[in-house]
């Protein structure tokens, strides 16, 4: 399943029902593909990309990911990135 910005316009009862969805689909097995900019939405997931301008600058668990991103407030094309240097 494809969801684009699930969070977008919804409030926050909305989207625990949308999570708890996500992870009945999960636990029968399905992948779930969920393009945000948000960090709440981020942290349900397992694994994550982060993308900027088109290119791969981090993989990795998302909450990783989400630690990575939320102690420093930088530039997507920063060099700070893991995968920049690569």
């Amino acid at each position: 399943m494809l969801l684009d910005e699930p969070d977008s316009g919804i409030d926050v009862e909305a989207l625990e029902r949308i999570f708890e969805a996500i992870k009945l689909l999960k636990d029968k097995g399905s992948t779930v593909l969920l393009i945000t900019h948000s960090m709440a939405v981020l942290r349900q997931a397992e694994h994550a990309f982060l993308i900027c301008r088109g290119r791969l600058i981090d993989k990795g668990e998302a909450d990783k990911i989400g630690m990575h991103f939320d102690r420093q407030c930088l530039p997507c094309d920063h060099p700070n990135f893991p995968l920049e240097n690569e």
